[in-house]
């Protein structure tokens, strides 16, 4: 892990380490919208 934030500032925004916080706001939010179907929230989305 401490290799990965070490790395971070050169991997591309969609491999990079999403904090839990705002995975859980996201997720909030996509429950409390409720949008019908199958819906993926890529991590580049998240950050």
């Amino acid at each position: 892990m401490r290799v990965l934030r070490l790395a971070e500032p050169l991997l591309p925004r969609r491999y990079q380490i999403v904090p839990h916080e705002h995975i859980a706001g996201v997720l909030l939010e996509a429950a409390v919208t409720a949008l019908c179907g199958k819906h993926i929230i890529e991590s580049d989305a998240i950050i």
